[in-house]
Formats: structure tokens, C-alpha cells, sequence
């Protein structure tokens, strides 16, 4: 059972920090700089102190930038020596050495090195420091402070190392530095074979339904087993917007009750698996059809029988609800012949999470599916429409955009509208299904629930679908449904399932690596406010 939500990931995702432009960077620096010397001039701050205090203070972001210009560019680098600027007037107020306003800088450069790159490249780094320290003449309190921050750094770089590397087999500090690479250069190749440590080779299905008439194919819904994760482009985050790309009819990608442990591992494995979907060939095998409705205390649920094909049942939570288990979309498939779809459509802080494990909740969530396909509200003739919007705002909405079907089964209308976001405002979700409510009998309200933009955004882990410029998306989500709806016509379903064998990342030890990821990053936090108050202490003693 999951033991934190990975919590861990989440609260890490936080400490990711955006800089400003580089423009707005070199004006605050060009004006720190300029404050600072005319302060040097009214303190009567010696010019070679200065100096060598600024010798000091460029050795971090030179040493970062020279490793790796595409990971520490101009921006990140004058990012870490604006930390010496914010220092230096403080310093020059207090009477004190320049040299001590680069400390904190100085000594965080040795984090960085060690997160970014290596910890060889660390160690080089700091015997560079020590070099320097010695060559410039500073006195031998900067030079025994700094050596007791390397070795605390050292006790907790091991501590840190271990933690993973007992869970998982694989280095903590050698995912940290493939993870933070990618974030800061898009490098996906050595984060990617940490991913692949970390897998185990499965089989799930993608199913298919393909809407026919007139002897051409109008639309598909792809049920995904293969979960849109873990984070931005790596795994399978993209597959939403690649199966979008390559399809030649509106495509609604429907999320089936799966989490991150059905996480691809490769990006180069989602690519085959998006080509896969865009190339299944399906036949269309049934006019009439039936629907059947059933509501719970937890979801809202409503079935779809296409004659003699898979049933097809979408599972809407009207609680507030994280993704529903693998084990639903497995149990239902088995013992009821029937695919199931996690709208994964409502979440707020204090959300409902069903795991696994949980049997009994599972069993009543299957015991709900089949009195929803016992309680037939509606058969006849099938009709049906499609469309899709080209939108994406870059932070809610993926470059899937937004797609609608509208499905007619004996005159009864069912209209779904897939979001290509992670999750969505239960408050936005009121507003849209009211707002779509007088164009069908039931809707539908989904979301893919990609994770290109996790982890993307500073403070936060990511934005559900209508938490930003909810009027523009609401718009064009009613546009999506009036076109749909417009195109109506008499249609026939077929399907097909894929099955997708490849590595997918392991449910358990991504659970022990986040418990884990918590911990490690607390720890590197200590050593951020260790290196702070060493800067601290020297100016006062």
C-alpha cells in the first residue's frame, strides 16, 4: 500500500526554483553591484579585497558553467552569483571582510556540484575551494569552516546515497544528479536508465473504439491502461499529445483506473506505443447499442454496450479522488467483461486515494459496475460525433487539447469532453457539466491526466483543469460539445485491444524511493541552512 501518496516526489517538485529573464537577472545585479561599490567607497572598503572577494564569488558559477554550458547557461550561473551581491552590501554595512559575503554562495556552489554532476566533480570542486582559499590569503577561519561544512556534507552525502540504493539497488545521488539534469538541460538519456532500474517488465491492455459511418472511421475513444506519467517528458507523460499527433480522426484519450506504476519507463517506448494506437486497424462490428446508469456515495457510473464488444464503463468520482487502482480496471475486465474509465476529474486537498490492497472497496466498486450494466436505462440504433479543440494554455491544458464525442443510443444523447490535464477543480467541473447539461441527457467530463506540466511550476506539483483561465476553457469546451453534437450521424463501433509489454515502473519501490525522497530531500536542506549559518557565524565572530 502506498505510503505517503508519494508526498516525497510532490514536496520535492517544490523546491524547484524558476529564475526571472536574464534581462530582469543582469539589471538586479548591474544595480547590487553599483549599490555595493559606492558602499565599499562611504566604508572605505579596501579595493583588493574587494577584488579578491569577487575572484571569490566567480569561482562557483565559472566552475558550474564550464562542466556544462546547456545545465548551468549564462542565467543559472549569474542566478548563483547574484547570491554574493544579495551578501556583499550586508557584509560591507558590517564592517566586515568582503570575502564573507561569497561564503554562502561558495559553499552552495558545493552542493550544487554535487547534485547536478557528480560527486567526482564535487570533490574537485572543493579541492579547487581550498586552492583558492589558500592562493588568495584569506584567513584560516573561512579555511576550517569551510572544512567543516565538507565534512558534514560528506557524513550526509553518504547517508543520502544509501537510503535509495537499499530500496532500489541504485545510487540516491546518481538519480538525483540524472533527474536534476534533465529538469535543467531536457536530458532524458541518463534519468531514463535509472527509470528502467527501477521497472519490471509487464503486459497492459489499450483498448480501442472505433466510430464507423458511412464506411469511414469518425473517431475513436483509446482507453489507456498506461498511465501518463511520472513527470514533464519523461515515461509516459507525452502519450496523450503523441497519439493526438499521429491520429487522422478526432481521438478522446480516456484514462483507465491506473496510477504510477503503470508508468513506461522510456520515452522511446511511448513512441512506439502512440504509433501502435495510430495504426490499429479496426473493423466496425455494431449499429445498436445500450446504456445503463448507476450512482454510489463515491462515483457516479455510467455504462455503454456496443453489441457483442467489450463494455464500456466510465467511473466518475463525486468525491474528491486521486486515481482509481489498476486492480478495478483488471477485476472488471475479468469478471464482467467491461472496460472501465477513471474520469479522474475532481481533487482538492484531503483527497480520497483507494489502493490495491484495499479489497473490500474494490469489490464494491465492481459490485456497482455490474448493477449500472443491470440497470439499462436506454437501447437502440447508435449514433455519434466528433470533434476537437487545438488549445492549450501551457500550464492546465496539454497540447492534446480538448476533445468531445457525442454518442446517440436509442435517441438518448451521451456527451463526453476529454481534457488533456491532470485532474480538475471540483468547482470547475460544477460549472461545466452545468453549463453542457441542456446538450445531453448525461455527460461526461474527463481528463487524460498527463503530467507534462508537473513539477513544472514553482510551489506547487502541478495545476488540475480549471484552475487557470477557467472562462477561456470553459468556452472552448462548449464549442467542442456544440460540434460534436452538430455531427451526429448514424454510426458503427468497433474494437480492438493492444497489448503493451515493456518496462513499467515498480508500484513498491516508487512508493519506498518517495518515503525516501522526503527524507533526502530534509537532508539537503540541512546542509543549505548549515551552509548559511557558517556564513553567519563568520560575520559575527
Amino acid at each position: 500500500m502506498s505510503t505517503d501518496n508519494y508526498e516525497g516526489f510532490r514536496s520535492s517538485y517544490r523546491w524547484l526554483i524558476r529564475l526571472p529573464k536574464t534581462l530582469h537577472l543582469v539589471v538586479f545585479a548591474v544595480i547590487m553591484a553599483a549599490f555595493s561599490l559606492a558602499l565599499s567607497w562611504i566604508m572605505h572598503i579596501s579595493t583588493l579585497e574587494l577584488t579578491k572577494s569577487l575572484v571569490y564569488a566567480l569561482f562557483p558559477p565559472v566552475f558550474l558553467y564550464l562542466v556544462n554550458r546547456r545545465v548551468f547557461n549564462f542565467r543559472r550561473s549569474l542566478g548563483v552569483f547574484l547570491i554574493y551581491l544579495v551578501f556583499l552590501p550586508i557584509v560591507i554595512l558590517l564592517g566586515k571582510s568582503p570575502v564573507y559575503g561569497a561564503v554562502f554562495e561558495v559553499l552552495l556552489g558545493l552542493l550544487l556540484a554535487v547534485a547536478v554532476y557528480s560527486v567526482h566533480l564535487g570533490a574537485l570542486y572543493s579541492a579547487l575551494n581550498l586552492v583558492l582559499i589558500c592562493f588568495l590569503g584569506f584567513d584560516t577561519k573561512l579555511l576550517y569552516a569551510t572544512l567543516i561544512f565538507y565534512v558534514f556534507s560528506l557524513i550526509i552525502f553518504t547517508i543520502i546515497d544509501s537510503r535509495i540504493r537499499r530500496i532500489a539497488g541504485v545510487s540516491s545521488l546518481g538519480f538525483l544528479e540524472a533527474f536534476l539534469r534533465y529538469i535543467l538541460s531536457g536530458d532524458h538519456i541518463d534519468v531514463e536508465k535509472y527509470l528502467e532500474k527501477i521497472s519490471t517488465e509487464r503486459t497492459l491492455p489499450i483498448h480501442i473504439y472505433s466510430f464507423h459511418s458511412r464506411g469511414q472511421e469518425i473517431g475513436r475513444l483509446v482507453v489507456s491502461n498506461v498511465h501518463p506519467g511520472p513527470l514533464r517528458t519523461l515515461g509516459s507523460s507525452t502519450l496523450p499529445q503523441l497519439v493526438k499527433q499521429c491520429s487522422k480522426v478526432p481521438v478522446l484519450f480516456l484514462k483507465a483506473p491506473v496510477a504510477h506504476s503503470e508508468n513506461l519507463a522510456t520515452v522511446e517506448a511511448t513512441r512506439r506505443v502512440a504509433s501502435a494506437i495510430c495504426g490499429a486497424q479496426v473493423q466496425p462490428r455494431a449499429s445498436s447499442g445500450w446504456a445503463g446508469e448507476y450512482t454510489t456515495n463515491l462515483l457516479g457510473i455510467t455504462v455503454l454496450g456496443f453489441g457483442d464488444i467489450p463494455r464500456l464503463a466510465f467511473l466518475d468520482p463525486i468525491v474528491i479522488m486521486e486515481d482509481l487502482p489498476y486492480r478495478v480496471s483488471e477485476l472488471s475486465l475479468e469478471e464482467l467483461g467491461t472496460v472501465t474509465v477513471d474520469n479522474h476529474n475532481m481533487i482538492a486537498d484531503g483527497f480520497l486515494k483507494i489502493e490495491n490492497e484495499q479489497e473490500d472497496e474494490i469489490a464494491k466498486i465492481i459490485a456497482a459496475v455490474r448493477t449500472a450494466t443491470e440497470n439499462k436505462t436506454t437501447e437502440g440504433k447508435i449514433q455519434a460525433g466528433f470533434s476537437s479543440i487545438d488549445y492549450t494554455d501551457n500550464i492546465t491544458i496539454g497540447p492534446a487539447g480538448i476533445a468531445c464525442a457525442a454518442i446517440s443510443i436509442g435517441g438518448k444523447k451521451f456527451l463526453v469532453a476529454s481534457f488533456d490535464g491532470n485532474n480538475m477543480e471540483p468547482d470547475f467541473k460544477a460549472r461545466l457539466v452545468s453549463r453542457l447539461d441542456n446538450m445531453a441527457d448525461t455527460v461526461i467530463v474527463t481528463t487524460t491526466d498527463t503530467h507534462i506540466y508537473t513539477g513544472l511550476y514553482q510551489g506547487r506539483d502541478y495545476y488540475p483543469v480549471g484552475s487557470v483561465n477557467p472562462e477561456q476553457v470553459l468556452e472552448k469546451a462548449v464549442k467542442c460539445a456544440q460540434d460534436a453534437l452538430a455531427s451526429l450521424q448514424e454510426a458503427e463501433v468497433g474494437y480492438t485491444v493492444l497489448s503493451v509489454r515493456d518496462k513499467f515502473m515498480d508500484g513498491e519501490k516508487l512508493d519506498k524511493i518517495s518515503v525516501a525522497t522526503r527524507k533526502n530531500t530534509r537532508d539537503g536542506l540541512l546542509l543549505v541552512f548549515l551552509a548559511l549559518a557558517i556564513s553567519v557565524l563568520l560575520l559575527l565572530f
